[in-house]
């Protein structure tokens, strides 16, 4: 059985580049809304919903990044099975 390669060490910088942005801004928006519900300032969590949409946008980027390169790289093997 073939395991699956890992998307983290077989990843571009781009791909890593992006999912630790998503990672930290939706952290970020996580903290945000805690620390803001906890204080009663009904203003606070509006930049936060803004992180936690970010986060989840630079998710969905990352998501495109690593499914283009894993094309990429399907048909690179495919290229040389074929021999061509």
């Amino acid at each position: 059985m073939i395991a699956a390669p890992d998307p983290w060490s077989q990843g571009s910088t781009t791909y890593r580049a992006v999912l630790i942005g998503g990672m930290a801004a939706t952290a970020v928006g996580i903290v945000w809304i805690i620390i803001s519900s906890m204080s009663g300032d009904s203003g606070l969590p509006i930049p936060a919903v803004g992180l936690l949409l970010l986060g989840l946008m630079l998710h969905l980027i990352g998501v495109a990044v690593r499914m283009r390169q894993a094309r990429q790289d399907l048909s690179q093997r495919t290229q040389r099975k074929d021999g061509t």
